[in-house]
């Protein structure tokens, strides 16, 4: 079973994405991708490392610390691209928790087999050397695979822009309840920065859910369901505040604030914030001033919208002075006082 190990030990950064591209992979054989491995691996079945193999039929295994753990299917293809995301804790040293993720030509491989099901958790790695196996028919030398574009890539956000305290993609490997997993995904000079929950559910029936790509929340029938960040953004006069949203079929109304205080539940009835709620299919828009509606209005009706609020108040934070508000949702200033001037 021969095997290509680069002479490098991948440590740099404690979010990577390793991916490959496999192809003429001999009937009844397989190519296969190893990370995490230590500096003597000599086979995927490193007893450090975690690994994927596929057939020629699209048979895929997955091994973990040299034990196999998962035999699962794709569709079988000429060619097979094969990306393997990790975390881990920087240090390298075994300890704490790696997450893993598998895609095979675009499709997420269910390493657990239960809801949400896309990642998998075991001890965090010692080593991160990767390595390339086939397997050849001894003694005809029959060629197993053939490996290309082998990529190892750095998937921490990208330094901030100057002023910028947060910045949350919510893209993670891990998929599951807790929202303050792998906050290496932040950036900013605030970051990391948790999120607490909130909600008007007494019996506390809900959830926040980290897909891989976004949080969604999801609540009983009736009840509001939401996350508020733990630090209270008072640094600075003007601050600028933008994020993406998709209302869901279910319930088809998102709802984002600004300027509310501790204890609030509700955007829409802080008597210190401001709110807005968007509705998915029909673009009804409404924006909220301490509990008072000051705008009820439609826009372009889309599944998604970019909402960006900006907010000066320059007296500080003891509810002194006057605060300045504008809206824009996908670049569209929202007129909020009747003036076209957009500002409240």
């Amino acid at each position: 079973m021969p095997g290509l190990r680069p002479d490098h030990n991948f440590t740099n950064s404690s979010w990577l994405r390793f991916s490959v591209d496999m192809d003429s992979i001999a009937s009844g054989y397989w190519g296969g991708l190893a990370i995490g491995c230590g500096p003597d691996a000599k086979s995927i079945f490193d007893t450090n490392g975690f690994a994927i193999r596929i057939y020629s039929s699209g048979l895929v295994m997955a091994i973990s610390q040299g034990v196999q753990f998962l035999v699962t299917s794709v569709p079988a293809s000429d060619s097979y691209h094969l990306e393997i995301e990790t975390t881990t804790p920087p240090a390298y040293d075994g300890s704490g928790t790696a997450t893993l993720k598998v895609s095979i030509n675009g499709m997420g491989i269910d390493l657990n087999g239960g809801a949400p099901g896309l990642s998998i958790d075991r001890p965090g790695l010692a080593a991160n050397y990767a390595l390339i196996e086939a397997t050849k028919d001894l003694p005809d030398y029959v060629p197993a695979a053939r490996f290309k574009n082998f990529v190892v890539m750095d998937m921490r956000p990208p330094s901030p822009s100057a002023g910028t305290l947060l910045q949350d993609s919510f893209n993670t490997v891990y998929s599951g309840y807790d929202v303050n997993r792998e906050l290496a995904r932040q950036a900013g000079s605030m970051a990391p920065l948790t999120y607490c929950k909130v909600s008007n559910d007494p019996a506390g029936g809900w959830r926040s859910e980290l897909n891989g790509n976004g949080v969604s929340l999801n609540s009983n029938s009736g009840y509001l369901a939401g996350v508020r960040t733990d630090a209270n953004f008072t640094n600075f006069g003007h601050l600028s505040f933008s994020a993406r949203i998709s209302p869901s079929d279910y319930r088809p109304q998102n709802r984002f604030g600004i300027g509310c205080g501790a204890s609030d539940l509700d955007p829409n009835v802080s008597p210190t914030g401001i709110g807005v709620m968007v509705w998915r299919d029909s673009g009804h828009l409404f924006v909220y001033d301490r509990g008072t509606t000051i705008f009820d209005g439609l826009i372009p009706a889309l599944s998604s919208y970019r909402l960006q609020l900006e907010m000066d108040t320059p007296q500080g934070y003891d509810g002194s002075g006057r605060a300045v508000v504008t809206l824009a949702i996908n670049g569209i200033v929202i007129d909020l006082n009747g003036l076209a001037d957009g500002t409240i």
